[in-house]
């Protein structure tokens, strides 16, 4: 799958804190053909509303919060917020190339859902996994 496919369709694995979220994302990192990243809140934390957060206070979030740092993003401080979050997923997709990309949120799925339908244009899946939603953007088949 090139870059551009998997960095359109990526994979989110959204529940609640301590209810298996993060087992099945370990679950599914060690598949060959995959590439999750631990926690993503950091890309729907700071939303107001449905609105989208402001770039500038965005850019102000990324500097100073640990588990973005860690991640070691680059920003592009010319793109948008729904730019910028895509930009992260292509970093990690280049940082280890996969057929299927993603990560694991807690918070704000409807986020997820907002960016897909608005600028992204992500087709997006629902699963339930005990009490874990996996949002299925790709054919693991």
């Amino acid at each position: 799958m090139t870059e551009l496919n998997v960095t359109e369709r990526p994979v989110f694995i959204v529940g609640p804190l301590r209810s298996g979220t993060t087992l099945l994302r370990l679950m599914l990192e060690n598949h060959p053909k995959t590439n999750f990243f631990g926690e993503f809140e950091g890309a729907v934390s700071q939303a107001k509303g449905n609105a989208f957060p402001d770039i500038n206070e965005y850019h102000q979030f990324i500097a100073s919060d640990r588990m973005m740092q860690d991640s070691n993003f680059t920003v592009d401080e010319k793109l948008n917020y729904t730019e910028l979050v895509k930009y992260f997923l292509q970093q990690k997709h280049i940082e280890k190339p996969s057929d299927v990309i993603g990560g694991c949120i807690h918070s704000r799925f409807d986020l997820y859902i907002l960016l897909g339908t608005l600028e992204m244009s992500l087709k997006v899946a629902f699963l339930w996994a005990g009490l874990v939603m996996f949002m299925v953007a790709v054919n693991f088949g």
